[in-house]
């Protein structure tokens, strides 16, 4: 009789610890109590915010030395060198395109690139200058950086005509009333932004995520991939990077990788803000024995390296080494994968925003 009750308490300690839930080794943030409010704060008021204001005094400040120069009171040099400040602003401020950034289409409108020249020429001469219009290749910076420092070094008579002075004013107008009207949104949007949490489709996490992804992987295929030859059965066409005339397509590149970086990482200036990197750090998410947003870090840290050894801009280093180019985009596809699958799945979000070709590249 003892036996048997010895015997009936060992099955029951047995049943016990066979029956009690193992602490998971992949958390996901399904499973966590992780509180978005700190994080959607940080991006909100001291990166999104401040980030498009920036942007705007940029791009207003350019519209002031263009109407200058327009009419004689102001240098090349300056509109070139407003110019150049004004596009490198821009680059920080993509990964913001949710919310009214995206409602108003200001990346569509602002820097659709490779420029159409054929079609640029048509619409200053017939000055179409309806913007609302879907799917335009000859506006935004790609067109003002062809005539301010394509057209104006090789027929100045031309750039100064009255219909293409006409034409790039109606661009900075068309573009500083968007960023004006995005920022007055922004101040109403801002609470709904820090309230929207969770992980659906819908929530703030998800929308920083997928704009995160569209952003990289726009640098991914357009910026490199395309003129490269990594897309196009080997065929290189450096005259494709952004910003092919002014030779800005290096610099361009760089700052949007860098602040692709900063975004992931909610860092502002030196402060080292609530991120999607101590979200990922929270629930503890690892890949390859390494944390998955240090993996994410130093994919980021190697491409940005890559890109500061190329000595000349990425239109010269095409034509030149384009084996380094094509080294780049290795590194951009491996970091796809952390971005678009390894993030997104321990995360709970769906990447909602319209795949592309180069997905699997």
């Amino acid at each position: 009789m003892i036996k048997k009750s010895v015997s009936i308490i060992s099955l029951s300690l047995i049943l016990f610890f066979s029956c009690k839930p193992k602490k998971k080794e992949n958390n996901t943030l399904c499973d966590s109590d992780y509180n978005q409010t700190e994080l959607l704060s940080n991006y909100a008021e001291h990166l999104i915010i401040p980030g498009l204001k920036t942007f705007e005094e940029s791009l207003v400040s350019l519209q002031v030395i263009w109407q200058r120069y327009a009419s004689n009171a102001a240098s090349l040099k300056e509109l070139q060198d407003s110019f150049f400040e004004t596009y490198v602003n821009l680059q920080k401020i993509q990964c913001f395109d949710f919310g009214p950034m995206e409602s108003h289409m200001f990346i569509e409108k602002a820097n659709s690139f490779p420029l159409n020249q054929g079609k640029l020429a048509q619409s200053i001469a017939s000055a179409n200058i309806n913007f609302s219009e879907p799917e335009r290749f000859d506006i935004g910076f790609p067109a003002l950086e062809f005539l301010i420092f394509g057209l104006s070094e090789s027929n100045i008579d031309s750039f100064k005509s009255d219909q293409t002075k006409q034409y790039i004013g109606a661009i900075l107008s068309d573009l500083v009333q968007r960023i004006m009207t995005i920022n007055t949104d922004w101040v109403s949007y801002k609470t709904t932004f820090i309230n929207a949490q969770g992980t659906d489709a819908g929530s703030s996490l998800s929308l920083m995520v997928n704009a995160l992804n569209k952003s990289f992987e726009i640098s991914k295929r357009d910026r490199v991939g395309i003129p490269s030859g990594v897309l196009t059965l080997g065929l290189k066409q450096p005259e494709l990077v952004e910003a092919p005339q002014s030779f800005l397509s290096k610099k361009l590149l760089f700052t949007n990788l860098e602040y692709n970086k900063l975004f992931f990482q909610g860092k502002y200036g030196k402060v080292n803000g609530e991120g999607l990197d101590n979200v990922l750090a929270h629930i503890k998410a690892v890949k390859n024995d390494l944390g998955l947003s240090n993996s994410i870090e130093d994919n980021y840290d190697a491409m940005l390296n890559k890109i500061d050894m190329f000595p000349g801009s990425l239109k010269e280093q095409v034509q030149s080494v384009n084996s380094s180019v094509i080294d780049l985009y290795a590194l951009m596809s491996k970091q796809v994968v952390s971005l678009k699958s390894d993030m997104p799945s321990v995360l709970c979000i769906a990447i909602t925003y319209l795949d592309n070709p180069s997905d699997s590249d």
